[in-house]
C-alpha cells in the first residue's frame, strides 16, 4: 500500500485513542489565528505604490505603524500582491561587499556629508533640486538635511552648522572632493571647531556612508519627489523621509541586544563636542556662514 512506517504508527495511535473516528483524515490547516490579516496585506499593498520599497523597509514602515511583520513575511505578501495587482518589483544590481574605510566604532567619530540631485519632479522650474545631508556614521542617523534649489557653499555650511548646534561637533567629517566641502570658508570652519577633514578616494563614492543613505532615500522617497508639483509638497516629502528614516528600524542595527534598532534610538542622549553659544561655534558661524555682500 506504499505507506511509511511512521504513518502506520500514527494511524494505530489515533485508532487506539479515538476508535474508528480517529482514522478519518485530519485537516492540516493551522488552528490558531493567522498573523497576516487582510488589513495587513492591504497596508502592504498601499505602501507598494512606491515600487522601490524592499521587504526590509516594508517591515520597518509597518513597525512604525504598530504592525509587527517580519521582512520574510513582508516579502511573501509583496510577491503575492505583485502577482495579483501587477505591481513592479524593485531591481537591485549585485555588488561586491567592500570594507568601509570610515566605519565608526563610537558615536560622533565620523560624520559624512553629501549632496544628492533630484531631477524627477513636477515643479514649475524643471531644474534639479538638491538634498544636502549630514549623517552620523555610527548610529546611521541623519543629523541635519535640507532640500534646496541651490547647492553652494553657504547652503552646505548652514546645514553643517545646524547639525553641530543640535549634536555637537564630530571628530572628523567625511566628504568627496566637491568644492562646497573644500572652499576657504569651509576649511576655516573645520579648523575653528577642531574637526578633522577626511576625503574619500576619487571615483569611490561607496566609501561615503551618505551614498548608502541616499540609496535608502531613493527607495523611500523618490516616488513622492516625482509627484511633487509645488515647493511645499517636495519639502514635505523630504521631511517625511527624514523623520521616518531616523525612527524606523535600520538593517545595520538588527542584531543589537539593547533594544535600540533605529538610528535615533542608537544616538539618543549622546552628543559630540559642544560649544557655548557665545564661543567657538558662534564665532565660526559668523566667519564662515555669513557670505560677504
Amino acid at each position: 500500500m506504499q505507506v511509511s512506517r511512521p504513518t502506520i504508527y500514527i494511524t494505530l495511535q489515533r485508532w487506539m485513542e479515538e476508535g474508528v473516528a480517529g482514522l478519518d483524515e485530519k485537516p492540516r490547516a493551522r488552528k490558531g489565528p493567522r498573523k497576516v490579516t487582510l488589513k495587513i496585506a492591504n497596508e502592504v499593498r498601499k505602501l507598494q505604490e512606491n515600487p522601490l520599497l524592499g521587504k526590509w523597509r516594508m517591515s520597518a514602515a509597518l513597525s512604525r505603524m504598530g504592525i509587527e511583520v517580519s521582512p520574510t513575511t513582508c516579502g511573501r505578501i509583496m510577491e503575492a500582491n505583485r502577482r495579483l495587482y501587477g505591481l513592479e518589483k524593485p531591481q537591485h544590481a549585485p555588488r561586491e561587499k567592500l570594507e568601509m574605510p570610515f566605519k565608526a566604532v563610537r558615536r560622533h567619530q565620523f560624520w559624512s556629508a553629501d549632496i544628492r540631485y533630484i531631477e524627477e519632479h513636477l515643479l514649475p522650474d524643471p531644474k534639479p533640486v538638491y538634498i544636502l545631508t549630514i549623517f552620523e556614521n555610527f548610529s546611521r542617523m541623519v543629523l541635519a538635511s535640507a532640500i534646496s534649489p541651490t547647492q553652494n557653499q553657504w547652503d552646505f555650511l548652514a546645514v553643517l552648522a545646524e547639525a553641530i548646534r543640535h549634536y555637537g561637533a564630530p571628530e572628523a567629517l567625511v566628504t568627496d572632493g566637491g568644492g562646497q566641502f573644500y572652499n576657504a570658508h569651509a576649511l576655516q570652519f573645520y579648523d575653528m571647531l577642531g574637526i578633522r577633514k577626511e576625503r574619500i578616494e576619487p571615483g569611490e563614492p561607496w566609501q561615503n556612508y551618505a551614498e548608502t543613505l541616499f540609496s535608502i532615500q531613493k527607495r523611500l522617497s523618490d516616488f513622492a519627489f516625482a509627484k511633487a508639483r509645488t515647493w511645499p509638497e517636495i519639502q514635505q516629502a523630504h521631511r517625511t523621509w527624514w523623520v521616518n528614516y531616523n525612527t524606523e528600524k535600520h538593517y545595520a542595527h538588527r542584531e543589537r541586544q539593547d533594544g535600540r534598532h533605529s538610528p535615533a534610538s542608537v544616538l539618543h542622549g549622546v552628543l559630540g563636542r559642544t560649544f557655548p553659544r557665545s564661543g567657538a561655534l558662534a564665532c565660526a558661524v559668523r566667519h564662515a556662514i555669513h557670505s560677504p555682500d
